[in-house]
């Protein structure tokens, strides 16, 4: 409750401006054959190969497993020049700050080499930085703010690097070494990003992943992008020591020292969006859940009154519309409401290195309406002790044939000792986590969306966090604890 409360207190140091792409056009086809969309049953984020093994995209993208799918054009029909490979390991730079989006890139190993043709190619990396002026071609499939540009169809847009000083008073004190600013300081042009983690190539070098930014298209407000030859160097060290990377070990937060300390502790990841073991939730018998939406459902979150969501700090977008009263994601039932956000704020202390502090406040824009499908969950007044059975729900993979993922599904589970928690993940568990689940394994303990809820004796307990696996012997979930 003292977290919560002081981050009613405290307001959005900045918005990421995600997916966006305006004043821009349709690429020629195959004309950035080094863009590729990473996907996890949805396109989330873009990218861009670097070599036929490797992918780079921004951190604030990341997810524990990754398929990234290359030579597309029209992401929602296939047309023969695709090519599906998952990740085989996903790192983020060693210095990435969440808070403020410093060093926002990240690696993606491919699990087997892309087969380099006409549509598939890597874009060279930087020799140097790109000076003030240079234009250059940042693509995406983000939204495009126009009724006749179609999203599903990659988009180009051209925009200049602006300089050190254009893009610091634009941002004051915001703007790092490791960023810059393109884009047209007089607003209502093209200046608005590509999907997060997409290329800005400039003379055919990757010189900018897509990061933040404020508004779209507004005047003194240009996209913001990670400055990819600040971090040539690290990029080229971590693909040269791939034979010392740990296969099938996707999700952990590493440069080699990280991985050798990794190594050391025990691997760790974010296993997002899994119920198992589950059932359908009985309808609107927890209609507190909500579904994050930016396009796509892409997290669950808690309504805690009228005006407010919790969620996990790690679903972290500038601007998500909050879909309350859902059961049936995609069918519209007459009981939904549709709402955006006002501000989004993850706790100050929240750290993507070990997940600590894994929670965030949403503020609607206008309050919901309450009624019976609709309804607060009350925040915690003690923390629930070890043994209490409690729901988790969401919409995720049900790892199951029968079980239909677009249904809220539910699942009944304990928490467990704070002892058997650290057993299981020595070194990992901070006093703002928990764990719920089975020790044995082989029953329902892993989560169900990420930022979802955890509510037991009708109090919201947990926040969907991380977890190693899923369902696996002596790997239970781990929950963000809301009463710290």
């Amino acid at each position: 409750m003292k977290s919560l409360v002081f981050l009613l207190l405290i307001g959005v140091a900045f918005a990421l401006d995600d997916d966006k792409i305006v004043g821009g056009y349709e690429c020629a086809r195959h004309s950035q054959p080094h863009q590729v969309s990473l996907n996890v049953g949805y396109h989330f984020c873009g990218g861009s190969l670097v070599s036929a093994d490797w992918v780079v995209s921004a951190a604030h993208c990341y997810k524990s497993r990754i398929e990234v799918r290359l030579g597309e054009h029209l992401i929602k029909v296939t047309e023969g020049t695709e090519q599906f490979i998952s990740s085989s390991v996903v790192i983020k730079h060693p210095d990435y700050d969440s808070w403020v989006l410093d060093n926002d890139v990240m690696l993606i190993k491919l699990s087997m080499p892309a087969t380099l043709n006409e549509y598939v190619q890597p874009v060279a990396l930087p020799t140097h930085c790109a000076p003030a002026g240079t234009m250059c071609v940042v693509s995406g499939w983000g939204n495009t703010m126009s009724s006749a540009n179609d999203r599903n169809k990659l988009q180009c847009l051209n925009l200049p690097i602006l300089s050190d000083q254009d893009c610091e008073n634009s941002y004051p004190n915001m703007i790092t070494q490791s960023m810059f600013c393109a884009g047209f300081l007089e607003g209502g042009k093209d200046s608005c990003q590509g999907d997060s983690g997409g290329p800005v190539v400039c003379n055919g070098e990757l010189q900018g992943v897509v990061s933040w930014g404020y508004g779209c298209a507004e005047p003194n407000s240009p996209g913001v992008y990670t400055k990819v030859c600040m971090v040539t160097n690290w990029l080229q060290a971590t693909m040269a020591s791939q034979q010392m990377l740990i296969p099938h070990q996707p999700d952990h937060i590493a440069t080699m020292r990280s991985l050798v300390f990794l190594l050391l502790l025990g691997a760790v990841f974010a296993e997002e969006d899994k119920i198992v073991g589950g059932y359908e939730c009985v309808k609107h018998s927890q209609p507190h859940q909500v579904s994050l939406n930016s396009g796509y459902h892409f997290c669950g979150g808690s309504l805690v009154s009228p005006d407010w969501v919790v969620s996990a700090a790690h679903c972290y977008k500038s601007r998500i519309e909050v879909r309350l009263g859902e059961h049936h994601i995609r069918v519209n039932e007459d009981t939904e409401q549709f709402i955006s956000s006002s501000r989004v704020i993850r706790h100050p202390n929240y750290s993507s290195y070990n997940i600590n502090n894994d929670i965030m406040l949403i503020k609607l824009k206008t309050p919901a309406t309450l009624n019976a499908y609709v309804q607060a969950v009350a925040l915690p007044t003690a923390c629930a002790p070890a043994g209490t059975m409690c729901t988790v729900s969401g919409w995720g993979s049900t790892m199951s044939s029968t079980a239909d993922r677009n249904k809220l599904q539910c699942l009944d589970l304990p928490i467990l000792s704070h002892q058997d928690c650290s057993n299981s993940y020595p070194g990992m568990i901070t006093q703002s986590m928990f764990c719920a689940g089975y020790l044995e394994g082989g029953k329902d303990s892993c989560q169900g969306d990420s930022g979802g809820p955890v509510v037991c004796n009708g109090e919201l307990q947990g926040v969907v966090s991380w977890g190693y696996g899923c369902a696996e012997r002596d790997h239970p979930g781990v929950y963000a604890k809301v009463e710290t």
